[in-house]
């Protein structure tokens, strides 16, 4: 009489732990695969704050190490999307963004569209060595079956985004802040651009406190140096 007393106390402790929310099981699981997943329209981004992808190339050398120095020493994470031939060149270093915790992106060898290629032709644009990481990011974010199998036999990610400023369209870097500013969401990853936005790092300061009154945080740097084969998660 005593054990079966006993086990219908302990029966009891347990419903009212998970009826409280101290104990829950199903909630550690769903935790852990919302970490497992990997979202291609937010690239990594799987919380609630805003991420900014960099592509194509900056002016220099010298205007590139500015963008990456100001988002880490302001603590916000961005993503760098270089083409590979610009690596090359030495206008962009990959590993002096990933020494100070960002995210970096393939943008294929060269700008062009994925779309138009063969099979072995993608391959080759998203396999050189120079930047080496398993999101890749379509020029013209175009893709298709071909693009997708690819990106799957050679254990890489779809880097797209929700958010398009188009700063490239006529648009100042100050008015691309702005349209950020006030259109960004929680969870929004924004594809901007070395070369436009990215010439006047300090503008990252600007959509930071701008974002910040409409109560949305951007990613943060990571403490260490990020590696090249990321995990599903970049900014959470």
């Amino acid at each position: 009489m005593r054990v079966t007393l006993f086990r219908f106390s302990l029966f009891l402790v347990v419903v009212l732990f998970v009826a409280a929310g101290i104990f829950s099981p199903l909630n550690n699981v769903s935790s852990a695969n919302a970490a497992d997943q990997y979202n291609p329209s937010t690239c990594g981004n799987n919380g609630k704050k805003v991420l900014l992808v960099f592509d194509d190339y900056p002016p220099s050398l010298k205007k590139f190490k500015a963008l990456v120095r100001t988002a880490h020493r302001n603590n916000i994470g961005i993503g760098i999307a270089p083409n590979g031939k610009y690596v090359k060149s030495g206008r962009v270093k990959p590993n002096f963004a990933r020494d100070r915790g960002m995210l970096v992106v393939d943008h294929g060898y060269e700008h062009v569209k994925f779309t138009t290629l063969k099979y072995k032709q993608i391959a080759w644009q998203v396999t050189r060595p120079q930047i080496d990481s398993n999101y890749v990011r379509p020029p013209y974010g175009a893709y298709n079956d071909t693009v997708l199998k690819v990106f799957k036999n050679k254990g890489k990610r779809n880097c797209m985004w929700n958010l398009d400023p188009r700063d490239w369209d006529g648009k100042t870097p100050e008015q691309a802040a702005k349209f950020i500013i006030k259109n960004a969401k929680k969870g929004s990853t924004a594809v901007v651009h070395m070369n436009h936005l990215g010439t006047k790092p300090n503008l990252l300061i600007t959509i930071k406190k701008g974002l910040a009154k409409r109560g949305i945080k951007m990613c943060k740097p990571w403490t260490k140096p990020t590696p090249h084969k990321l995990p599903p998660t970049y900014c959470s």
